[in-house]
């Protein structure tokens, strides 16, 4: 979060359970997708039209996602994180704030 209590970039860790890190080039198909939410609409969702193809860059940055504009989190009510792994299975993980 940023000083203003903003949000303009979403970073991640990948480990396996045991905790150690797993390097998500080797997980991943292509893109990860994010979106951010209030009650009744959407504030931000990653630009990546190629999400679920093998068409990611070999420099995309699977650890940061910067935002296109800066949301306040106080705005934010729920985020939804998907990605599609190296054999085809789609995953979501969504959290809601209570």
């Amino acid at each position: 979060m940023d000083d203003d209590g903003s949000i303009s970039k979403i970073t991640y860790e990948f480990i396996y359970p045991d905790g150690t890190p797993a390097n998500p080039n080797n997980l991943i198909q292509g893109y990860i997708r994010v979106q951010l939410n209030d009650n009744s609409s959407q504030l931000y969702e990653s630009d990546h039209h190629l999400y679920g193809t093998f068409s990611a860059p070999d420099d995309y940055n699977y650890y940061k996602e910067t935002l296109s504009k800066k949301i306040q989190l106080s705005q934010v009510n729920q985020g939804n994180f998907a990605y599609i792994d190296i054999l085809g299975n789609e995953y979501e993980f969504s959290w809601r704030k209570n």
